[in-house]
Formats: structure tokens, sequence, C-alpha cells
């Protein structure tokens, strides 16, 4: 449900009686975890107006002239809870003056007294210089609960330090005192719960006070004697400004709550200004800013409110957004560590907040525009790819350190630079970012020779799986190879290059590049080159030699990693010849297991290797079996991307190649251009899926008889893969045929030969992969193009023969499929209908 949506339900909701609110919640259309989220507001909203009503009751009453032992001196403040008086009483001559918290009389419920209660044993426990102390609690005569505490004659934290002109360092050390009383509480088991400047008071004497622990939880089950529970109230009541998300969420409070608290303190007393601006904000509203939104550093918020006298810097602000993290396992661990920090600053020290300050920055950025970012599932393996190594491993050291925060710092300025939504990422594409990101790392002076390697390698390699394979290409193209003297980086390099070329069907020019790769190269890193090298000959139908480096790998010890590689290619090697395609399937099945045992970080292979076993199990005409492996597909896209992601516009392409077995051809056009219309959002028009895609497109409008649509999406495919691969390459064989099969159909033999003529006679000199009644029906295409030739009688009974002796052999349910569909455009120009052993009924 949209959030506009659910205003509209709160906006409802707020007017009814309770029972009549319940029932139509009950109704209401959403998830059970936003009706709990519901009525938790409506309760504050339901609070908060009561609140008022006794409040203005309450101010009607007179202000007591004596409350137990103490004379009231005259009324300090007022709130939901009760009043605030401040009073005096005198010991032997001496005046002491006081503040007397009362509850007020329609408060004194078993949940308030019990709270009251605990109050008054938690300030008894905690006895520090920068806790305001309680002196004395009881009762008055008519059964008022009251609690005397140390009166603090100051001012609030942040008024105190603009009024007395505090520089920025008096500002910190005295922050200091604040977090260190909290950290006191901390470790006597108290959590505050509702730290905010007006909780902070600071004597005459520059001594820092924190008041009002009224809302704070022991972190135990008992305190003093009693039984501690968590009453409705005590969640209720904090203050917006400064509650952790978590409290917002009614989750778990922990120490890290006070964390977040102290950070919205420190923000405060750095910049005159709340974390969020949340006038004019409803509930609901204001929790979705505190839970989604990102805060301004202290030193872009004082920037631009222009006020003078107020500065933070660099350390300062890592400090406080580090305090402000949303998630509590992101914080300070405790408030003790974040005075390290602290102190940190104040002896000129590094800070740790800045260690991987970068790193958060990208994840929260990732997160928070998962559905519309495209590039989420990259992003972040940039990094860790470019480096190598684990985050944990790279930040070992401070010069580590300061190399991810440089290297993070660059995807981020990408990131912004490349969003076309200023800011929301929400049209941001895999080829935007991409194109920035490399433009930025060329353009950085500051990065090492080596670094600018590592991160245009990483960037090369994601493009390469993403399908932007030309890109890939020309990013390799424009960087500077390693020195020899760096023998595995140089290998790593040539390598990818390698493999990137292979794609593209540029195999002299691989095999080439995988040499140089070998030069550098030993133990596994070898082996896969020579892997990748065994691709390269099996891709230009040398399975020979491609079988011989398989039977010298195959008594040797090799890697977890390569043991699944070396499954990979046997089995796309059974794959590649018609007769074993059934024998490849359970090794596909073995290396994706495999996979499986290696956790997440082999997901995106697993859906590759299952979406290839989809378009086997569719060649074999095997139903159940393409099932199965669809489910996989799609259980794999739910649970671990999004609706609008390359993987699962990939799906919908298996889904319609699954259709398209069943014959059910409106449902395969429909999930085809589903399928390119989520791919041409993340990749450009050049990627190779895009191309299959288009010329799969092709082949399911022609067979549906929309010829003109059909035209349209051939045209296209053949246009791009002309560019991107070699006239040998098996996917311009099909690309070229698929779009002569049309031509055909509509009786244009002529433009269909002129199609195919170079790649059939290709594919009959070569080794080739593609199926041998493949590269029949394009010679007979090539001999059919005589019919539009003005000699097209002498032609008519080859080509009546030619058809009869392919229509006689095929075994290929989709050449026979083609054969019929030609056969009224052979009639047409005259071939004799009886003469054609093939008919369309049979």
């Amino acid at each position: 449900m949209s959030f506009s949506k659910i205003k509209t339900l709160f906006d409802e909701l707020a007017p009814l009686a309770p029972e009549a609110r319940a029932e139509r919640l009950a109704l209401a259309d959403i998830g059970a975890e936003t009706k709990v989220a519901l009525q938790r507001l409506m309760d504050l909203d339901d609070s908060m107006a009561d609140d008022l009503e006794r409040i203005w009751s309450e101010r009607q009453e007179s202000v007591p002239a004596q409350i137990g032992p103490f004379t009231v001196d005259a009324l300090m403040g007022e709130g939901g809870m009760g009043r605030v008086f401040r009073a005096h009483r005198d010991v032997s001559g001496v005046r002491q003056a006081l503040a007397i918290k009362l509850i007020r009389r329609d408060r004194l419920d078993a949940a308030t007294r019990a709270r009251f209660q605990l109050e008054s044993q938690i300030l008894a426990v905690l006895k520090h210089p920068n806790i305001a102390s309680m002196v004395d609690v009881g009762e008055t005569a008519d059964g008022q609960p009251y609690l005397a505490l140390e009166y603090i004659e100051g001012r609030h934290i942040t008024d105190f330090a603009a009024e007395e002109r505090l520089d920025l360092r008096a500002r910190i050390k005295l922050f200091r005192d604040v977090a260190s009383a909290v950290a006191y509480a901390h470790r006597n088991l108290i959590v505050h719960r509702d730290l905010k400047p007006s909780n902070v008071l600071v004597d005459p004497n520059g001594i820092a006070k924190v008041i009002d622990f009224g809302i704070a939880k022991p972190l135990m089950s008992q305190f003093g004697g009693s039984e501690v529970g968590e009453t409705q109230t005590a969640q209720r009541f904090f203050s917006p400004n400064s509650a952790a998300p978590e409290q917002l969420q009614g989750t778990l409070v922990t120490p890290s709550c006070d964390v977040y608290g102290l950070g919205a303190v420190l923000y405060e007393l750095l910049t005159h200004e709340p974390v969020f601006d949340l006038r004019g904000l409803n509930g609901i509203a204001i929790e979705k800013l505190i839970l989604n939104e990102e805060p301004k550093s202290p030193s872009s918020r004082i920037a631009l409110s222009g006020q003078a006298g107020l500065n933070s810097d660099a350390d300062l602000d890592a400090i406080v957004l580090f305090c402000l993290r949303k998630n509590p396992e992101d914080r300070y661990s405790s408030v003790e560590k974040l005075i390290e920090d602290i102190d940190a600053w104040l002896d000129g020290r590094p800070v740790v907040a800045r260690n991987g300050n970068s790193w958060y920055r990208i994840r929260r950025f990732v997160a928070r525009h998962r559905r519309g970012l495209l590039v989420a599932g990259v992003i972040l393996a940039i990094l860790i790819s470019a480096f190598g190594m684990t985050r944990q491993a790279f930040l070992k050291s401070d010069a580590q350190a300061i190399r991810a925060d440089h290297f993070a710092q660059l995807l981020i300025k990408s990131l912004q630079a490349a969003d076309p939504g200023a800011g929301n990422a929400k049209d941001l594409r895999i080829r935007d970012f991409f194109g920035q990101m490399a433009k930025t790392i060329e353009e950085d002076a500051t990065l090492a020779a080596g670094d600018r390697v590592d991160l245009q390698m990483a960037i090369a390699q994601v493009l390469q799986r993403t399908g932007n394979v030309e890109t890939a290409r020309d990013t390799m193209a424009r960087m500077v190879p390693p020195p020899v003297s760096e023998g595995a980086k140089r290998a790593k390099f040539y390598q990818l290059y390698g493999a990137i070329v292979r794609n593209l069907g540029q195999y002299t020019e691989a095999d080439k590049l995988l040499q140089t790769a070998a030069e550098t190269a030993t133990g596994d890193l070898l082996l896969s080159i020579k892997f990748e090298n065994a691709r390269v000959v099996m891709d230009q139908g040398l399975d020979d030699r491609a079988r011989a480096f398989m039977t010298e790998l195959e008594g040797m010890k090799l890697s977890p990693k390569l043991t699944t590689e070396w499954l990979f290619m046997k089995a796309d090697m059974l794959a590649g010849r018609n007769e074993t395609i059934a024998e490849s399937i359970p090794i596909y099945l073995e290396a994706i297991a495999q996979l499986k045992e290696r956790g997440n970080e082999t997901v995106a292979t697993r859906l590759l290797a299952h979406e290839t076993l989809v378009n086997l199990h569719v060649y074999l005409n095997d139903l159940p079996g393409a099932e199965r492996q669809l489910g996989e597909i799609n259980q794999l896209v739910a649970d671990y991307y999004e609706p609008d992601s390359l993987a699962a516009a990939r799906a919908k392409g298996s889904a319609a190649n699954l259709a398209y077995l069943k014959r059910d051809l409106k449902q395969a056009v429909s999930l085809q251009r589903a399928s390119i219309a989520g791919l041409e959002k993340v990749l450009p028009s050049t990627a190779a899926v895009i191309v299959r895609s288009y010329d799969s497109l092709g082949v399911y409008e022609a067979e549906l008889g929309n010829r003109e649509a059909a035209h349209a999406a051939f045209s296209k495919a053949v246009a791009v893969g002309d560019k991107i691969w070699s006239p040998s390459h098996v996917n311009r064989f099909y690309l070229r045929t698929d779009f002569a099969y049309l031509l055909a159909e509509s009786g244009r033999f002529g433009e269909a030969r002129t199609m195919v003529e170079e790649v059939v006679a290709l594919a009959a000199s070569s080794n080739s992969d593609i199926h041998p009644e493949e590269i029949a029906l394009g010679q007979f295409l090539v001999q059919a193009g005589n019919l539009d030739s003005p000699s097209r009688a002498s032609h008519k009974k080859g080509v009546e023969e030619a058809y009869n002796r392919l229509a006689a052999r095929a075994s290929l349910d989709s050449v026979r499929r083609v054969l019929i569909r030609i056969r009224p455009a052979l009639i047409e120009r005259g071939v004799d209908a009886d003469a054609l052993q093939l008919d369309p009924s049979d």
C-alpha cells in the first residue's frame, strides 16, 4: 500500500470511537505489520490529544504552598505526566533549593505508580557529577507521589553553548561530560531513552547535568526489588527529534538508542538545529522521515543555515553520523566507544568513525533505492572485487581504510553524477552508472595507478557479466596493462580481456590475449586461464582440442572453484552436440549443487545455469524439466532480487521460452516483451541478451502470424548482432537464419538468400555446434533464392527436390515448422503443391 493510501486510512480512522476503529482497521486491506504500526500511531495521537486536555485542566489548578516537607516557590513546567515545581527547605539554617516532580491525580493508575517508583529507584542508584541527584521521595497528604531532585539553576545545553559563545572545542568537552554520565548509567544497566538538549542542563559553573529519567529502562527483569515491565506510557513518551528508529518501531530498546540520542544532542550542539525538521508533519510523516532519510552532515547543515559562529569538521561529522545510523548494529557498540572517538578528536588523533564510513553510505544509498536503483546488485561487489579481499580484512590498517574510503567516495560521486533523478536514483541505469564511473576513475588524478587498474578491471568484469560486453571491451582497451613485475595482476588483466573478446566472437584476438596472460601466471590462476583458452577453441567448434584439455585435467586435484568450472565446461561440451544434450543436464545440476554449497555469492551464476537448463529442456521438448528449472529461477529471483532487476527481466525471458514450448504463443510474446522492457531499463541496446531476446520475440511473433512485428524484431536483432559478433559466430548464424525464415515465408526468397548466404557457408565449412538440419535448412534457403531470379522456372524442380529431401529427414520440430511456414510462398512462386511432400496437416 502506498504512503498516500495509508495516510488516507489514518485520517479515516482517527476520529472513530475505539470499537468502530478496531472494526474498520480489521477490514483494511493492509499487512499485519502495517496495522500494528497504524494502531501505535493512533494510540500516540490519542494520548497527545488527552494530554492537551489534561494539561489545560491542570493549568486551572492553583500552585500548592507545600509538597511534603518542602515549600513551593513557583511552577517551573508541566507535561503529560505531571508538573514540576521549584521549592526549598531549610536545613540547619541553610536553604536548599529543589525541583519537585508531582504526578497528576488523573494519572495515578497502577502503571504510573510503578513507573514513578522505578524512576526513584533508578535515581537512588545513579550517583554521578553529571546526573541530577535525587534528594527525597514521598507522597502528599492526599496521596500524590512526588520526587524531590537536586535543583539545577541552569540552561539547556544548546542555549548555554549559544549564549556563552562556546568555541568548538569547548562544546565537545561539554558533550563528553554528558556522554560520560550516560556511559555511567549504562554500566549500572540503565538506558535513559529520552536524551535531548532540554534534558541536559548546564549550571552557572559550566557543569552539565543529565535530568529526567522518567522513561528510563533498566536492562534487567528486576530492579531495586521491583518487577520491571514495559508500560504503554513508557513506550509512547519520547521526543521524535531525538528518538532512535527502533523506538519509533516499538522494537527492543538497547543502550544503542542512547548512542543515537547522544548523536542527536551533539548534532544540535554543533548546528543549533534538530537532526530533522519535523515542523508541520503528522505522525506518519515523522516516522517515514526518521526511518528512511539520512540526515545531512553537521557541516552541510551549518553551511545551509548560514549561522555565524558555528562550525564542525569531517571527523565530527563522521562521529555524529555514526551515532545516527538507522540500524543499532551499525552505530558505536557502546557509549564508551563514542567517548574514545571524542577523546581521539580532542587529542588530534584519527577517529574510528571515519574508517569505512563511505561503505555505510553506499549500503544505505543502495538500500534506500533498491527498487529504482537497478545497479544495486553490483555496486558493493566492485570494491570487494577491486580489493581482492573482504571489507573486514581491508580495513585492518589506517592506510587501507583511507584507500577504501577513497574508493567508496568515487562510487558515491559516480552514483550522484549518473543519477538523472537528482538524488532519488529512480531512473538510474547500469549503463549510466558505469559510464560515469569509468569517467570518474579516469579523471581522478589522485588515484594511484594500481588502484586505477583494480577498479577498472572490476568494472569491466561487472559490465561483462551484465551483458555490456562491448563497453567492457572498450574499458579494457583504454587501460594501461600492469607491468610484468606484477605477474598475477598482469595475468588476470589479460585473462579478463581475453574472456571479453571471446564473448564477442573475436577468437584470434582472444587466443593472443590468453597466451599473454599465461606468461606470468602460475598455479590455479594458470589453470583458470587454460580453461578460458579451452572455451575459445570450443566456441570455434574445435571440440577435439577442448576434449584433450578436459582429459588432461580429469586426474588432477583441482580447487573447488576449478572443479565446478570443469563440470560446467564438460556440460557445455555435451550440450553443444545434439546427440549428447540429455547427458549434459545431470552434470549442470551437479555443478549447480557445488555452487549452492559456496553460498549466496554464487546466486548469479546459478541463475544463468538454470536459464541454460530451461533452454535445453525446451530444445528436448521436455516440459516438466523446463518447468522445474523455471521454478528454481523464480525462487532465486524472489529470494535475492527486486521485481525490476536484471535477474527478474531474464526470468521473464525463460518463462516466455517455456510458453513457446507449450505453444502458447500469445503468452510467449507478452512475456518476451515484458522481459525486453526490463532488460532495456538496465542494459544498453548492444547487450547480447537484448539482441537474443529480440530474436526470440521475432520467432514468436512470426509463428503467431504477426509478420510486421516479427520483421521489426528481427531487423533490430540482426542490425546489432552484426556489430558485436563475427560472421562465424553461432549467434550471428541464428539471428540471420531466423530472419531469413520470415523473409521466405513472405515470399522474399532473394532477400532471404542474401541474409544467410555468408553465415551458412561458414557454418557448413567448419566443425560447428549448429545442428546439421539447421545448416541444411539454411542451404535450402540459399537455393530457394533462385526463385526470385529471372531464370526461376529452371530452378523450381531443384527447389522442390531439396525441400522434399529436407522434409524427409527432418527430426527437429523447429525445422519442420519452418518448412510448413514457407510452403505457401513456394507454391505461390510456382512450385507444384502436390509435389511437396510435407503437408501442414502432417
